[in-house]
């Protein structure tokens, strides 16, 4: 496994913990969508996908984080794995690299 996937595996860990442990009912769909469409984008890489349509997904995946509000906290054991994620794959949110 390469570099980028285990981070961004590490990611959907962190979202699978979180929806394991939130004691919130409305927080468990908002947790469900962010899994499958992390998956959905962890199967773009291991696809080996060309790289702009990886960034679109990455894009959506940012668009569907940013209008998620969720109201539990749960501990993070991977905390900044989307970022370095993100990295690996030549993404910068001020524009692709």
């Amino acid at each position: 496994m390469c570099s980028m996937e285990k981070y961004l595996a590490l990611h959907i860990q962190d979202l699978e913990s979180g929806l394991a442990a939130t004691d919130r009912a409305e927080d468990r769909p908002k947790l469900e969508k962010l899994l499958a469409y992390a998956g959905c984008l962890l199967s773009k890489v291991v696809l080996n996908t060309d790289k702009e349509e990886l960034f679109q997904s990455i894009e959506s995946f940012n668009h569907l984080w940013g209008h998620t509000w969720l109201e539990g906290t749960w501990q993070q054991e991977n905390k900044g794995s989307y970022e370095k994620f993100k990295t690996l794959a030549g993404y910068s949110d001020r524009g692709h690299t």
